[in-house]
């Protein structure tokens, strides 16, 4: 169990350093007025794994998506086993990897054989073919179907709901993507020294080099920056844009499509000097452009520009005020609102519609606003006192050694996040401490889940359990002093 717990701290530790960033405050999103009542919790708690005696591969942990299940690998006698809620499966030279479907029903890990030579991919605990090298594997948003790619000799193939697409020289494995309805798959491969790009098992246009496959929202289009000779073009539905010099320069996605997938935006280099590429017409060039995005209404275009040694924030076409740095952009649900954290002499301002916040140490955490769009939440450091706290409409919590992972309910009215004091993780929600624990288990898509306004639930450690948490809220009056 110590090797569990010490093995989901470091984790967890890793995950929150490796995240630290975003930011905000209050000034302009109005918050009604807090009601004189206070949370008391009904707490159920339930054991869905247990770790005594067994030893835990370390970092090998994974948590669904709707924090309901937890698998893990074990090790014995040289062999290696996945367990998921508790049961043991098949035994293994080795198994890494694991990997829980969208919908949180399904899972997948890697196996090995043959000293690690041979690789196969285990789904829902049924073993599929071995391959000579590690395969690259995705679950369709919908979790029905799975690909994968995998290497045969020196050739390589893509697995597509169990069936093997030809062999080419190579597939980019981190190209191969579902759309988001789940009806259409692509990828890029490689024969000879040319590459295409695949969708739905037709091969496209011919290219030196493709990259970053992207699918629109509605699943109706299918963007990638690709290469001709010396120069790069964004292609979109079979159509190539200008050329330049490069597209999507250092960005994991070449075009961005707006949430209504009507528009489109694209960072491109030419002689130098990068610009960007809005629904077809570019911006002035400067220095470098960092990567732009749309407001979740699909009306506003905001990306990063350089000023001199300083950056500013380019709201549709509107210069802000200038920082040492700028991050951890984001805007409301809403679209109404938009937020981001500065550096400044030092210092770290949360940002929020050109109103700065309180300064501090450092923040972490991308800054959420809840449902509704009038309440803001991230977290911030000081180094006097030493410690984090949860920053929630402009209000600084309690101070803990850590704090982070926040989230509202689906009515905006309550919010959680977890916090460290000394060898104790707490569960906190709406400011008051529900509980200590050994350990809170999280992943970066995983926090504190809300089933409804006042019901949330979360993974814990307890001795050498994983228990499944379930919160419900009540509000009470005070107790009187």
């Amino acid at each position: 169990m110590k090797s569990l717990r010490k093995t989901v701290l470091m984790l967890t530790l890793a995950i929150v350093l490796l995240a630290w960033a975003g930011v905000a405050h209050s000034a302009q999103v109005k918050v009604p007025a807090a009601e004189a009542k206070v949370p008391a919790f009904k707490i159920t708690e339930k054991s869905i794994a247990d770790t005594t005696g067994l030893s835990v591969a370390e970092r090998s942990e994974e948590i669904s998506p709707d924090a309901r299940h937890v698998a893990f690998a074990i090790q014995k006698d040289g062999k290696k086993a996945v367990v998921l809620d508790g049961v043991v499966g098949k035994w293994y030279e080795g198994v890494s990897f694991l990997y829980f479907s969208p919908n949180s029903k399904r899972l997948a890990h890697y196996a090995t054989k043959d000293s690690g030579e041979k690789w196969a991919v285990v789904v829902d605990g049924v073993e599929g073919k071995f391959y000579d090298g590690p395969p690259y594997r995705a679950f369709s948003p919908d979790s029905k179907r799975f690909a994968y790619t995998a290497r045969l000799g020196n050739k390589e193939v893509a697995v597509i709901d169990g069936v093997e697409s030809k062999a080419c020289d190579e597939i980019k494995a981190a190209d191969l993507t579902f759309s988001p309805n789940s009806k259409h798959i692509a990828y890029a491969l490689r024969q000879g020294d040319k590459w295409r790009v695949v969708l739905d098992g037709v091969e496209k246009t011919q290219y030196d080099d493709v990259r970053n496959l992207e699918f629109s929202p509605d699943s109706r289009h299918l963007s990638y920056a690709a290469k001709r000779g010396d120069k790069w073009v964004a292609e979109i539905d079979g159509k190539a844009g200008p050329e330049y010099d490069d597209v999507g320069i250092r960005q994991m996605i070449a075009v961005t499509f707006s949430p209504n997938s009507r528009r489109t935006l694209y960072v491109a280099k030419r002689g130098g000097k990068s610009l960007m590429v809005i629904d077809g017409v570019e911006t002035k060039e400067y220095e470098y452009i960092g990567r732009g995005n749309f407001s979740p209404d699909s009306k506003h275009v905001v990306y990063l520009i350089p000023k001199g040694k300083k950056e500013a924030l380019m709201v549709d076409g509107v210069e802000g005020k200038e920082y040492d740095g700028i991050s951890s952009i984001s805007f409301s649900p809403d679209s109404k609102h938009i937020t981001y954290h500065a550096s400044r002499g030092g210092k770290i301002v949360m940002v929020l519609d050109g109103v700065e916040g309180k300064e501090y140490d450092d923040i972490y955490d991308s800054a959420i606003f809840s449902p509704n769009s009038k309440r803001i939440e991230y977290a911030a450091m000081s180094n006097t006192p030493k410690g984090r706290s949860i920053v929630v409409d402009g209000v600084e919590g309690k101070w803990y050694d850590h704090a982070g992972w926040f989230s509202f309910s689906p009515d905006s009215k309550h919010f959680a996040h977890w916090a460290q004091r000394g060898d104790k993780w707490i569960a906190v929600v709406d400011g008051v401490e529900a509980k200590e624990f050994d350990g809170i288990i999280f992943s970066f898509n995983t926090k504190f889940v809300f089933d409804s306004p006042t019901r949330l639930h979360w993974l814990a450690l307890s001795g050498g359990k994983v228990m499944l948490v379930e919160v419900q809220i009540k509000m009470a009056k005070p107790a009187e002093k």
